[in-house]
């Protein structure tokens, strides 16, 4: 989904977005922005190309921002079945995406960009498309979680601001 956001926010005739096969190591931190940032350096210096880099921090308000940018070891540990039990009978189910996308290119200092996704998390889990999160987050203005709407509609629901905001820095570069 990430790379589908990249190509519908910056994919132009000044920058080609590809995706590239590669794990790159990820830091432990609570900052999304510093392990986008670490990441991207790591792969540019690594391959030798300019590197877009974006993570993930998910953000539940009543468990105290918990899991933040844990988001895949959070689904691995108990899944979305598991957020369900958590959040049975909790009134406060705001939560929110922190995004964070990094630029980097071989032997520089990275540059990031962070927006925002606001919602609640869903009574029930609902929907087919997509993973983890998509069956219960219900993003700001939607009355469906994310599950419900296929990539092509989904993606346009996650801000392309951070992208926009990196791709307006690269040109000016």
């Amino acid at each position: 989904m990430k790379f589908l956001v990249a190509k519908n926010a910056i994919d132009n005739d000044q920058i080609i977005v590809e995706q590239l096969d590669i794990k790159t190591p990820e830091i432990q931190s609570m900052d999304v922005k510093e392990i986008a940032m670490f990441s991207a350096k790591w792969a540019a210096d690594k391959t030798g190309k300019p590197v877009l880099k974006n993570d993930n921090s998910f953000l539940i308000e009543h468990l105290n921002g918990f899991p933040g940018p844990f988001v895949a070891y959070f689904d691995k540990c108990i899944g979305a079945d598991g957020v369900m039990k958590l959040m049975k009978g909790v009134k406060n189910r705001k939560a929110k995406f922190v995004e964070a996308t990094s630029y980097c290119e071989p032997g520089k200092e990275p540059i990031a960009e962070t927006s925002e996704l606001n919602g609640t998390i869903a009574e029930e889990l609902q929907g087919k498309h997509g993973w983890f999160s998509d069956h219960f987050f219900i993003a700001r203005g939607h009355d469906k979680t994310m599950g419900c709407y296929p990539d092509d509609e989904r993606v346009k629901m996650w801000p392309q601001n951070c992208w926009k905001k990196i791709a307006k820095r690269i040109l000016t570069n």
